[in-house]
């Protein structure tokens, strides 16, 4: 079709729409005599022209316009409102025959721009007309609550005057007179309308902490959108929100629109004429996957309409109208709607008319109460226009340069993502331009949460292009950013003047608690209506139930979203991922209601479900690539798969805490954010993995497991929330351990009733004195040969100790003590006489996690007298010795050989006393909560060219309850090592992930240690969240002079910070330890 072809509106029409307008006139006149009788809200009221017209802007229009009503003395303010508005009518239709008038009259004189204009003003007046009435209706069945219809007269009479300004602004590319010729009356229907919203201010008592609730809302029906029926519109059934959150396929659609004729309709404009105009009940079309050419205008008849789509990318709607090709604003739309009720999910609407044709919309909505969910609008100038009345975006994506969110709407975009496309040449982009031309109008465009950033094409060009927040389209323009990130992309200035001579004075923008480098406020502009809000009170009339009423329609449409300022019991604030915590928060039913426990456990519940879609999505891939994949490929899937089933176990213990804890869940508090640290971990581990892979095989995996991983860090947040801040108060150690815990069976006398009390002298017992239900020997003379053959006869979830007697030998085998086999001793002849040795490797084909010799992830594991080896050799590299991940385990004069990568304390509450440990690179590592004390490190001669590391912590997460803590021992160098001691650098450690965290406290340190202390990952590692510190050690390389100057190195002079990692505090090792018998000193010091 040629785009510069016009279609004239038929007479018909215009002359319906004259008459039409003519009969409510004449209806309009009879009301002048008498008052009705319905309206008798201020029956007694007396009102004068003076006290009536106070606080109007035109002040003496609104006196003359009141003097002009017959009895006007004697009419209440609703009364004095309606009579205005029936004024107000009669001069749309006499604006609408003028309009009518000037296009027959000059039809072959004017531009195509300038007939589309008067056909946009004639669309706009009908549009008028229609919110009019609805205003009328209101005011005259409201009997005595007319202020419980505050806010929809508000948007119902905003909408009106919005009407009016886009009217004349059609006209602002033309190159005739023809706005002259109507823009009197439209203007003088505008201040009738100003007039009107300053007195319908006056209906609301400004007590504005005496709120309804929202049930008292939603009962005040409004007959006009068909009233509320158990607390839902009637215009929705109940069941209709599951609509936006069930799958496309498994929804009830009335029609399907497919290109490739499958469906009702191969174009939607087909399915829409179809639809029932009028509707009281949903009308779902399903647009079906494909790109649709054409202009939609979905009109005030036809209310209810869903369009479903296959997703951002599959279903799309495109159009290339815009202002260079004769189109105006308003027209140059793909997709225009205005019926009341409409939603969108899943549908990518765009205008590719390009950067050169200036104002291009890719769709524009004036429907009240509509929705759009999981959208996308693409374009350059003017993408979404937000044209009027009451609208909600919730995780939709926005995409363009100039002013590319504009209109006078009230507005709210929710966790949506606003990207900057790269504009032409010396142009700016502008995220909004919001279009409020009057102090009373409930409207401006709201961002809250989501992100501002630059899209693909502007990153590479960043530098050459300033982006702004916004600048003001009219006077009393009104935008607010809330907690949104804001990438660097956002000019300092943060926001633009539309030019040189406009006012700034009048107009709202703010900013609230908003993050990323693009959301500091230090260089903003100065202007007076500008805002840094900190009040919380302030910048909650920006959020949905407040701006847009959302609490009485949104929760019927199925679309989540968080009414209030902050996320449902404030349970997201300082979480690091709080989109994501909202938005999972917010599709747990009744999540309002719930606790934060409540809240902690439905995550949880969210994240097992992801969880095993992870694993089913790696045994797909295992199954499908077996032969394209290489070995460690396949056993970094594998590690994905255990991991995976571990965290699952985990998760049930958290939630069997939260269940069971009542009124005494902070005493929970350690073990819950253990055993999430340790689930958290367990991602981390999945993925590195993959570390030595050639193939793209961590890509198929890593989005689904990083979003497992987030979910974890925000309820370690979550559960900071559960303790009580006041450290000082703290209950003994017996009432803690008679806070049983289910999952470990519970206390009994003071102790564990997994450990008894006898227990407590295994380890303190010479071997062959002590009472064992097993015996390994390589001569025959136990009861088994092997280690495994061993632990394959032991019972499964043993809450009774079993103890394996391993005699003399070195036994070269692969151990793995599995999560089911509890409570394990295994009890050796000494670290001189008892061996278990293997040689896997990283280079061999191993992942880190399956290259050690001897793993266990049974909880409450001991072992004594026995060395642990990995002898792989240096030039292997990662090759593990022993690697624990079971909670309540200890070590006790115990030894760990390898090289890179020793000793594995891979995740949850560990103790190490009397140990020996020998390595060089990362020798200790992993994301434990661990303390090694009284233990010997030993670094060993590395390869030419490498350095020693005593260790390499994992900590993943701020709030993860993990670290390395090296109390008492020493610190020093291997019997190898000692004659090329100069030839090789060795360091405390090195932080392995971003919140790395290791202390060395009351240690005897060696000459060996470099005076630096610690080392980056990388050059381009971050130092400043780690936490590395040191604490009154001792010897030759405890001298802190030359230590590194990071923003989280530590020099602790402070015994209370460092009394945080002694094993009371950071293993809760009072709880367990006693009863395993071996010795230990829980506090700092002696």
């Amino acid at each position: 079709m040629d785009l510069l072809t016009f279609k004239p509106l038929p007479l018909l029409a215009l002359l319906l729409l004259t008459l039409f307008i003519y009969i409510q006139h004449l209806n309009i006149s009879a009301n002048y005599s008498d008052t009705p009788t319905e309206l008798h809200i201020y029956k007694h009221a007396q009102v004068t022209e003076s006290t009536t017209c106070q606080d109007t802007l035109y002040t003496d229009l609104c006196v003359s316009t009141v003097a002009s009503f017959p009895e006007h003395r004697r009419k209440s303010l609703p009364e004095i409102i309606s009579a205005t508005i029936n004024v107000t009518l009669a001069e749309i239709r006499e604006s609408a025959s003028n309009c009518t008038s000037l296009r027959r009259k000059l039809a072959k004189k004017l531009d195509p721009l300038d007939l589309r204009a008067l056909d946009d003003c004639l669309e706009l007046f009908s549009d008028s007309v229609t919110e009019l009435i609805k205003v009328l209706s209101d005011l005259s069945a409201s009997n005595s609550s007319t202020t419980k219809y505050y806010d929809d007269l508000l948007t119902l009479l905003s909408g009106a005057m919005t009407n009016q300004a886009t009217c004349l602004d059609g006209f602002a590319f033309s190159k005739n007179n023809t706005r002259k010729l109507i823009e009197g009356r439209v203007r003088r229907i505008s201040k009738h309308f100003s007039n009107c919203l300053a007195m319908a201010k006056k209906l609301k008592k400004r007590e504005t902490k005496k709120k309804n609730s929202p049930r008292s809302l939603l009962q005040q029906e409004f007959p006009e959108y068909g009233g509320i029926r158990d607390g839902f519109p009637t215009w929705l059934r109940r069941n209709e929100r599951r609509l936006l959150q069930t799958a496309t396929n498994q929804t009830k659609v009335d029609l399907v629109v497919a290109k490739d004729g499958s469906g009702n309709f191969t174009t939607i404009n087909e399915a829409l004429n179809a639809a029932p105009n009028r509707s009281t009940t949903r009308f779902v079309i399903y647009i079906k996957k494909g790109a649709y050419f054409e202009y939609i205008d979905v009109g005030t008849s036809k209310t209810m309409i869903m369009l479903l789509g296959d997703g951002i990318g599959n279903t799309l709607i495109k159009g290339n109208r815009s202002v260079v090709d004769g189109w105006t604003t308003f027209r140059s739309s793909t997709v225009a709607v205005v019926g009341n009720g409409f939603i969108a999910k899943g549908i990518t609407f765009e205008n590719y008319a390009g950067p050169d044709k200036h104002q291009a919309v890719a769709l524009r909505s004036g429907a009240d109460f509509s929705a759009f969910y999981q959208c996308s609008f693409v374009a350059y100038q003017d993408t979404l226009y937000v044209h009027s009345l009451r609208q909600f975006y919730r995780e939709c994506d926005v995409y363009g340069t100039v002013d590319f969110i504009f209109g006078n709407a009230a507005v709210v975009l929710q966790n949506c993502s606003l990207y900057a496309r790269k504009p032409n040449p010396n142009q700016q982009n502008i995220f909004t331009a919001q279009g409020r031309d009057d102090p009373n109008q409930n409207t401006g465009i709201s961002i809250h949460y989501g992100k501002v950033t630059a899209a693909a094409d502007l990153l590479p060009v960043l530098s050459q292009f300033r982006t702004y927040l916004g600048r003001p389209w009219k006077l009393y323009s009104r935008t607010v950013y809330m907690s949104a990130k804001m990438e660097s992309v956002v000019d300092p200035a943060g926001w633009l003047r539309w030019d040189q001579n406009s006012s700034v004075s009048l107009l709202y923008y703010g900013e609230y608690q908003n993050r990323g480098p693009g959301s500091t406020t230090s260089g903003r502009v100065t202007w007076p209506g500008y805002h840094i809000i900190t009040n919380a009170t302030e910048a909650a009339q920006f959020a949905p139930d407040n701006f847009i009423q959302a609490s009485q329609w949104l929760p019927a449409t199925g679309i989540p979203f968080n009414p209030n300022l902050t996320a449902d019991h404030i349970c997201c604030q300082n979480t690091s991922y709080p989109d994501l915590c909202a938005k999972t928060v917010e599709s747990i039913p009744e999540h309002h209601r719930k606790t934060l426990p409540e809240i902690i456990s439905a995550t949880i519940n969210v994240s097992m479900v992801e969880i095993t879609e992870s694993a089913s999505n790696c045994s797909a891939i295992r199954r499908k690539l077996a032969r394209k994949l290489d070995p460690i490929d396949l056993r970094a899937l594998d590690d994905c798969l255990e991991l995976f089933s571990r965290t699952i176990s985990q998760l049930r213990k958290v939630l069997a805490d939260l269940s069971t804890s009542n009124s005494t869940t902070t005493n929970y508090y350690y073990d819950l954010l253990t055993l999430l640290s340790g689930a958290m971990t367990n991602q981390a581990t999945c993925l590195d993995g993959f570390a030595h892979s050639k193939k793209d095989t961590r890509k198929l995996i890593e989005g689904r497991v990083r979003r497992i991983s987030k979910h974890f860090s925000n309820c370690l947040a979550m559960v900071k929330k559960l303790k009580k801040s006041d450290d000082k108060k703290k209950p003994p150690p017996r009432h803690l351990l008679q806070q049983e815990f289910p999952e470990y069976g519970g206390m009994r006398d003071g102790f564990p009733t997994w450990l008894s009390r006898k227990d407590r002298r295994l380890l303190q017992t010479v071997t062959n004195q002590t009472k064992v239900d097993l015996v390994v020997a390589k001569d025959g003379s136990g009861n088994f040969t092997t280690v495994n053959a061993a632990l394959n006869a032991t019972p499964s979830n043993s809450n009774t100790r079993f103890v394996i007697y391993i005699k003399t030998g070195a036994y070269f085998e692969y151990v793995d003590i599995g999560s089911s086999k509890k409570n394990i001793m295994l009890l050796g002849d000494g670290i001189e006489k008892t061996w278990i040795k293997g040689n896997r490797s990283v280079v061999d084909g191993w992942t880190t996690f399956q290259s050690s010799t001897f793993a266990v992830v049974g909880s409450g594991f001991l072992a004594k007298g026995i060395s642990f080896e990995n002898y792989a050799g240096p030039s292997k590299h990662q090759a593990v010795a022993l690697r624990s991940g079971a909670d309540f385990s200890a070590f006790y004069q115990c030894r760990f050989i390898g090289y890179q990568d020793t000793l594995y304390v891979h995740s949850l509450r560990q103790f190490y006393r009397e140990c020996d440990v020998y390595g060089t690179v990362d020798f200790i590592f992993g994301n434990a909560a661990v303390v090694l004390q009284n233990c010997s490190l030993y670094a060993r001669k590395p390869n030419p060219n490498q350095q020693n590391v005593f260790t390499a912590q994992g900590r993943d997460d701020p709030n993860q309850n993990t670290g390395i803590s090296i109390h008492y021992g020493k610190v020093a160098a291997a019997a190898d090592l000692l004659p090329v001691l100069s030839q090789f650098r060795s360091y405390l450690g090195r932080p392995w992930k971003l919140y790395s965290r290791t202390v060395y406290m009351l240690a005897k340190m060696e000459s060996l240690v470099d005076p630096a202390g610690w080392l980056r990952w990388d050059q381009n590692s971050s130092v400043s969240l780690l936490y590395y510190g040191e604490y009154q050690n001792r010897g030759p390389g405890s001298n802190t002079s030359g230590r590194v100057t990071w923003p989280g190195y530590r020099i602790i002079t402070n015994a209370t910070e460092a009394a945080q990692f002694a094993p009371g505090n950071f293993i809760q090792a009072n709880q367990w330890v006693p009863a395993t018998g071996i010795p230990f000193t829980a506090n700092l010091t002696v």
